[in-house]
């Protein structure tokens, strides 16, 4: 992500998904790629299934000794820009 931005991060460890938010994805105009194993998704508050078929690479810091990288789920997100789940 842009150097000297900060963005919301949530680390969720009942969560089996990374996931970047799409609005995010425009506003740093990251590149999206289409996701070699699809599949679907349901996120809370929704009624049916989401197909997860778009993913980016992201990199981010967490402080200033932290640093990774980890290809993301592309979707929309209103509770953060970034969440990560267990690996």
């Amino acid at each position: 992500m842009e150097k000297d931005n900060v963005y919301n991060l949530i680390i969720d460890n009942d969560s089996c998904e990374n996931m970047v938010s799409i609005e995010i994805v425009e506003k740093l105009q990251l590149k999206i790629e289409k996701n070699t194993k699809p599949h679907k998704l349901k996120w809370p508050n929704q009624y049916s299934m989401i197909m997860m078929d778009e993913r980016c690479f992201i990199s981010f810091y967490k402080g200033n000794r932290y640093f990774d990288d980890d290809l993301c789920d592309v979707m929309s997100i209103d509770a953060c820009n970034l969440l990560l789940g267990r690996p």
